[in-house]
């Protein structure tokens, strides 16, 4: 099955990259800065029940 999700946010050469949200197939939603194509920063998550988690992500992973 492929994986999908919506981004809305920054590309720079057609790759994620600055500002941006990612809405995963889940419900759940990541606010914050892309590098690359990846989470990358500061950022938000949202999960589907409503909880907000501020987190920090290097290279696409969770600090």
């Amino acid at each position: 099955m492929a994986r999908w999700c919506l981004y809305i946010g920054d590309f720079v050469k057609g790759v994620r990259h600055g500002k941006g949200k990612l809405y995963n197939p889940n419900g759940s939603q990541y606010i914050g800065e892309f590098i690359d194509g990846l989470t990358n920063g500061p950022g938000y998550i949202i999960y589907p029940d409503g909880k907000k988690k501020e987190t920090t992500f290097k290279d696409g992973q969770p600090e």
